[in-house]
């Protein structure tokens, strides 16, 4: 009965390092996806302000994240989507309708 109990723990015991290890690397993966977001929006600003006849850089730079947790493996930094410039189509003004000279009527 004492063996049981003993296995028991350590099984416990596992799971519970195996659930730690999970929740470590999903804090890391997280933070790597708030870092990107921050990346994104900072892109995002730097595109209007430019687009509206600013400078680079005229928007407060943002404070470094403190790590929340350490993973085993190191973090894989997301590269920021660059954002999608769309134009706007020209259009022209319809033409005038088609008249014929009077010398050909």
């Amino acid at each position: 009965m004492a063996q049981m109990m003993a296995q028991m723990r350590d099984q416990n015991q596992q799971m519970i390092a195996q659930l730690k290890d999970q929740m470590d690397s999903l804090r890391a993966e997280q933070a790597n996806e708030r870092e990107a977001t921050r990346l994104q929006i900072r892109v995002l600003q730097d595109h209007i302000t430019t687009s509206q006849g600013g400078s680079l850089g005229t928007t407060p730079p943002t404070s470094t994240p403190v790590p929340e947790a350490t993973s085993t493996s190191p973090p894989t930094p997301t590269p920021p989507t660059p954002p999608v410039q769309t134009k706007k189509k020209m259009t022209l003004p319809e033409p005038p309708p088609f008249r014929r000279k009077p010398e050909e009527l």
